[in-house]
C-alpha cells in the first residue's frame, strides 16, 4: 500500500484552491487530509489540515464544524508547541467572532526596526523612503489569547465522552490547554493519560510530544533537573538518528532548562545539537527558536560578539514567521544583549516591546523572566520604583506557576538591593509568599531560615517545634563559638521575645496556641532592623507557614502498600534524599561516616539511577568542607572540546570573542568537586586532572598563570574501569589516585527489602505535589515491583510512581495504572490478575494455600478483587440512577468528574444516552 503522507500537502492545496468556488469540495479534501494525517500519525500535518478544514466549513456556512476544527486544532498545536499552527488557529477563531476582528496587520514594531538598524540588517521589501512605507513587512496584532484558550478548553471539556478519553490527541490537547491556562496538575494528568494511549498504539511521535508537555510543566515550576530527565526521555522515545518536530522541541527545552539552572556547558551542547538538526525543519518558527536559544545562552556566557551575530542571523527568520510571539522573543533576546553591551536606549525599547506583546498574549513563563531581566536592568539604571515593581510582578507570576525557588531568588535579590527600611517590608513579603505555598514544615523552615540568614545577615538560624521537640534548620550544636548548644536548647524553650547581642528569639504562636520558637544568631552589622512591629509580624508569618506545613505533612502522609500489613514510616534520614535501611545500605552509611571527615578522594560506583550524586553530597555535608561549595559536573554530558574549559576555566581572547570564565575547580575551592561519569573522560583530559589531584595546581585554558586550589574530588562512574584500563581507555595512575576509597551503591534489585520504604517515601512526595491521596499499591503491583529488574534503579521507580499517582483513580495503585512495559511484564511473569478472572469462580484444591504466607496473600487478592467488583457496581449504579449524566454521578459518588471518567474507563463502562421515553 503506498505511503499516504505525501498526499496530504496535495489535498490541502486542492482544498485551498477550491475554497472560493466550491466550499463543499474544499471541505471534502480537508476531511480526507485529516483522515490521512491521523492514520499516519503526522500530528503537525493534522494541525494544518484542521486549519484548512475550519476555513472550508466557514466558507460553507457550517459554523459548528468550523468551531470543532478550530478548537481541536489550537489544542493540538499547543500540545506540539507548534507556534505557527497555534497562531493561525487563534487568528481564525478570533476573526470568526461576530465582533469586529482585532487581528488587522500592522507594521513591524519600533523595537524590531531599531534592532534591524542597530545590527545592520536590511528590512525585506522596505523602500528607502522610511519605515512607514506600505511595502514594509507587517505582522498581525497579537490576539486576545487567554480568552480564546478558555473557550477552547470549554469546548474540549464538552467533548469528554468515553471514546474521546481513549484518543491520545484529545487527551494531549486538553493537557496543553490546561498548561497554558496555569493548571499544571491537570496538565500533567492529561498528558500522562495521553502517554498511556500513545504507548498502547505505539505512536512514538505522540509519546515524545506527551513527554515534552510534562517537561514543560516542570520547567515552568522551576524544577529543572526533573524537566531535564523528562526531555531526555522524550528524545529517547524517537527512533535513533531521526530528526522530528518533537526532537527539536525537546532539544530547545533542554537548552532552556540548563540555561536557567546555570549549567551553561550542557545548555550549549543542547543548543548545538538543535542547530545541527534545525535546517531540516519545515517551520521557520523552529529555526527562530534555535537561533534565539543560542543567542540567549551566549549572552548568559558573556560571549557578546557571538551573541550579536546570532541575533543578526535570527532576524530574517523571525520576520519570515509573521508571528508576534516570535517577534517578542527576538526583542527579549536583543534587550538582554543590548543591556550587556551598555546600549541602554535600545535595551529599554526592546524590553518594553517584548513585555507589551507577552502581556497581551498572556505568555506567563516568558513574561515572568522578561520582567525579572527588565527589573534588574532598570535597577541598574537607578530607576528603583519601576524596577522593583517589575521584579515583584515577576516574583508573583513565578509563585502563581508554583516556581517557588524562582520567586524566592527574586525576593533575595530585592533584599540585597534595597535600603534597610524597604528590606523589612521585602523580608515580610518573601516569608509571607513562602507561608502561603503550603510547603512541608521542614521545607518551609529551611527556605525561610535561608532567606532570613541572608537578608538579616545572621550566621545561623534554628526553629524549635514544641510538640515534637524537633529542631529544624541549623542544629543547636552547629552554632559554633557564638552560642553553646545547651544554652540554645534552653533559650528555644522560653516563650518571650529577646533581642540580645548574640541571639534573636521569637516565640511562635497562632490563635493562642504555642508552636515553638525561632532563634537567629545576630551579628554586629545589622543596624536597626529589629523593631518590635517587624519582629511580631515576622513571628506570625513563620508560625502560619509552620502550621500550614504541619497540616500538609499530616494529610499527605503515605502508607505502605496493601501487601504490607503495617504502616511504614521512613525514619528521619541523616542522608537527605537517600532512602533505605537494608544491610547493604547500612554498610554504605558506615563507609560514608568513616571517609567523610577525611580529605581522601572517593570513587562512588553503581549503576545509573542508584543515587551517586546524593551520596557525594552526603559525603560533602559530613566533611569539614560543608560550609563551602559543592560543585557537580557530568563529564558525559559536556562535549570534550568544552569540558576542559568547564573544569579549569578559560582566559579572555583564547579564541575570537571568547570571554574569561572561571572553572569549576576554582569555584569549588575549599569545597568538594563531584565528577560524575568520570569513565567517559578523554585520556588527554585525564592527564590534566591527574596533575591537579597530585599538585592541586593548574592553568586556565589559554593562560600562563599557575593557580592553586584546595579541592576534594569525589568521582562516580557506572562503567567497568578495570576493563577500561585493560583496553587503554582509562589511566591506571588516575584510577589509583581516585580510588583511595571506593563506595559501591547496590542496584535496586539487590535491596528489595527497602521497596516499601521507597514506595512510601515517593507516594508521600507526589501526593503532596499533585494533591492526591494515594495510600499504597495493590498486592499485584507489589509483586511486579519485587520481580521487575529495574534497569533504571531508583530513578526508574520514581518515574513509575509519579506517573501512577497522577493516573490512579482510587487510593490504591493497580497494575493498570503502571506504564505499558510493566503491565506487559505483569502479564508475562506475575500471571493473571484477580480483576481479570471470571466472576464467581471458586478455588479448586490445586489453588488452596499451602502455607500461612500463601493464605495471607490469597486473602489480600480476594479482598482486592471484591473491592474492584463493588467499585464497578457503585459506578454502574450511579450512572444508571443519573441516566448517564457523568457530572451528577460523580457528585453522587463523591469524586471529581475526571476521576469518575477514569473509573468508567477502568471497568469498561460507557455513558448511557438518556432515553426519550
Amino acid at each position: 500500500m503506498p505511503d499516504p503522507r505525501p498526499l496530504i500537502p496535495r489535498l490541502l492545496e486542492q482544498a485551498r484552491t477550491a475554497l472560493a468556488d466550491s466550499p463543499a469540495d474544499a471541505r471534502a479534501c480537508a476531511l480526507e487530509a485529516c483522515a490521512h494525517a491521523r492514520a499516519t500519525r503526522e500530528h503537525r500535518l493534522l494541525v494544518r489540515s484542521l486549519g484548512t478544514l475550519a476555513e472550508a466549513c466557514q466558507a460553507a456556512g457550517d459554523r459548528p464544524g468550523c468551531s470543532r476544527a478550530q478548537f481541536e486544532g489550537i489544542g493540538l498545536a499547543l500540545a506540539l508547541h507548534d507556534v505557527l499552527g497555534e497562531h493561525a488557529a487563534l487568528v481564525a477563531i478570533q476573526n470568526a467572532d461576530p465582533r469586529p476582528p482585532t487581528t488587522d496587520h500592522r507594521p513591524l514594531t519600533s523595537p524590531t526596526l531599531r534592532i534591524c538598524q542597530a545590527l545592520g540588517c536590511p528590512i525585506p521589501d522596505a523602500d528607502t523612503g522610511g519605515h512607514d512605507s506600505a511595502s514594509c513587512p507587517r505582522m498581525p496584532v497579537a490576539v486576545e489569547r487567554r480568552a480564546l484558550l478558555e473557550k477552547a478548553l470549554e469546548f474540549a471539556s464538552s467533548r469528554a465522552t468515553n471514546d474521546a478519553l481513549r484518543d491520545g490527541n484529545y487527551l494531549l490537547s486538553v493537557g496543553a490547554l490546561c498548561r497554558e491556562l496555569g493548571d499544571g496538575e491537570r496538565s500533567v494528568e492529561y498528558s500522562c493519560r495521553a502517554l498511556v494511549e500513545y504507548e498502547r498504539t505505539d505512536d512514538r511521535a505522540g509519546r515524545a510530544a506527551a513527554y515534552n508537555n510534562i517537561g514543560d510543566v516542570y520547567l515552568r515550576r522551576g524544577r529543572y533537573e526533573r524537566a531535564v530527565e523528562v526531555f531526555d526521555t522524550a528524545l529517547a522515545a524517537q527512533p535513533a538518528g531521526t530528526s522530528s518536530d518533537a526532537t527539536l522541541t525537546a532539544l530547545g527545552f533542554l537548552g532552556d532548562a540548563w540555561t536557567f539552572a546555570g549549567d551553561l556547558p550542557r545548555a550549549r551542547n543542547a543548543c548545538d545539537r538543535l542547530l545541527t538538526q534545525v535546517p531540516d525543519a519545515d517551520s521557520p518558527a523552529d529555526q527562530a527558536r534555535a537561533l534565539l536559544c543560542k543567542a540567549e545562552l551566549l549572552v548568559a556566557a558573556a560571549e557578546l560578539p557571538e551573541a550579536r551575530e546570532q541575533v543578526r542571523a535570527a532576524l530574517p527568520v523571525v520576520l519570515a514567521t509573521g508571528v508576534p510571539y516570535v517577534e517578542a522573543c527576538l526583542q527579549r533576546a536583543a534587550a538582554r544583549l543590548f543591556a550587556a553591551q551598555g546600549e541602554q536606549g535600545l535595551a529599554r525599547a526592546c524590553f518594553a516591546g517584548a513585555l507589551a506583546t507577552l502581556e497581551r498574549l498572556d505568555r506567563r513563563p516568558e513574561l515572568a523572566r522578561t520582567l525579572a531581566d527588565s527589573g534588574r536592568f532598570l535597577l541598574g539604571l537607578g530607576e528603583r520604583r519601576q524596577g522593583i515593581e517589575q521584579l515583584q510582578r515577576a516574583a508573583e507570576l513565578h509563585r502563581a506557576m508554583e516556581a517557588g525557588d524562582e520567586s524566592l531568588e527574586i525576593h533575595r535579590y530585592l533584599v540585597q538591593q534595597d535600603s534597610q527600611q524597604d528590606r523589612r517590608l521585602l523580608v515580610l513579603r518573601s516569608v509571607s509568599s513562602l507561608a502561603t505555598q503550603l510547603l512541608p514544615a521542614a521545607d518551609f523552615a529551611a527556605r525561610s531560615l535561608s532567606l532570613l540568614r541572608e537578608a538579616l545577615k545572621c550566621r545561623h538560624g534554628t526553629i524549635y517545634l514544641a510538640e515534637t521537640e524537633q529542631f529544624l534548620g541549623d542544629s543547636p550544636d552547629d552554632w559554633g563559638a557564638e552560642v553553646a548548644g545547651d544554652d540554645l536548647r534552653k533559650t528555644c524553650r522560653m516563650d518571650d521575645v529577646v533581642v540580645s547581642t548574640r541571639v534573636i528569639r521569637l516565640p511562635l504562636s497562632l490563635s493562642g496556641k504555642s508552636i515553638g520558637t525561632a532563634c537567629l544568631c545576630r551579628t554586629s552589622d545589622q543596624g536597626t532592623l529589629f523593631d518590635s512591629a517587624f519582629l511580631e509580624t515576622l513571628a506570625s508569618l513563620l508560625a502560619m507557614g509552620l502550621v500550614n506545613g504541619l497540616e500538609q505533612d499530616s494529610t499527605t502522609g503515605g502508607y505502605d502498600s496493601a501487601a504490607c500489613p503495617r504502616r511504614v514510616r521512613q525514619p528521619t534520614s541523616q542522608y537527605p534524599g537517600i532512602v533505605g535501611t537494608c544491610r547493604r545500605m547500612q554498610e554504605v552509611y558506615g563507609l560514608v561516616e568513616r571517609v567523610a571527615p577525611t580529605s581522601a578522594s572517593v570513587l562512588v560506583r553503581g549503576e545509573s539511577g542508584t543515587g551517586k550524586e546524593l551520596l557525594a553530597r552526603a559525603i560533602h555535608e559530613r566533611s569539614g568542607r560543608a560550609g563551602y561549595a559543592f560543585i557537580a559536573v557530568n563529564c558525559a554530558a559536556i562535549p570534550e572540546t568544552l569540558l576542559e574549559a568547564e573544569l579549569f576555566g578559560i582566559e579572555k581572547g583564547t579564541a575570537t570573542g571568547v570571554s574569561a570564565r572561571v572553572g569549576k575547580f576554582e569555584l569549588a575551592h575549599e569545597g568538594t568537586l563531584f565528577l560524575d561519569e568520570i569513565g567517559d573522560m578523554s585520556l588527554p583530559l585525564q592527564a590534566k586532572l591527574l596533575r591537579v589531584l597530585q599538585s592541586q595546581t593548574f592553568e586556565r585554558v589559554g593562560g600562563r598563570e599557575t593557580l592553586k586550589v584546595d579541592v576534594r574530588v569525589v568521582a562516580a562512574t557506572n562503567r567497568d574501569l578495570e576493563k577500561a584500563m585493560a583496553e587503554g581507555k582509562f589511566r591506571q595512575d588516575l584510577y589509583y589516585r581516585l580510588n583511595v576509597m571506593t563506595i559501591a551503591l547496590p542496584p535496586l534489585r539487590e535491596r528489595l527489602e527497602d521497596m516499601p520504604l521507597l514506595v512510601n517515601h515517593f507516594l508521600q512526595k507526589y501526593n503532596q505535589e499533585f494533591g492526591r491521596h494515594t495510600t499504597g499499591i495493590s498486592p499485584e503491583v507489589a509483586e511486579v515491583f519485587r520481580r521487575y529488574p529495574w534497569q533504571g534503579n531508583v530513578r526508574e521507580l520514581v518515574n513509575v510512581l509519579e506517573r501512577a499517582v497522577i493516573l490512579c483513580p482510587t487510593e490504591t495503585i493497580q497494575v493498570s495504572d503502571l506504564p505499558v512495559p510493566l503491565q506487559d511484564f505483569a502479564r508475562e511473569h506475575v500471571g493473571k490478575l484477580p480483576a481479570e478472572a471470571p466472576a464467581g469462580r471458586g478455588h479448586d484444591a490445586e489453588s488452596c494455600p499451602q502455607s500461612p504466607g500463601e493464605l495471607w496473600r490469597l486473602r489480600k487478592r480476594t479482598r482486592d478483587h471484591a473491592a474492584l467488583e463493588l467499585e464497578q457496581k457503585l459506578v454502574a449504579d450511579a450512572l444508571e440512577r443519573c441516566q448517564g449524566n457523568v457530572a451528577k454521578a460523580a457528585r453522587e459518588v463523591g469524586v471529581s468528574r475526571v476521576q469518575f471518567y477514569r473509573l468508567m474507563e477502568r471497568h469498561g463502562l460507557r455513558r448511557r444516552t438518556p432515553s426519550n421515553g
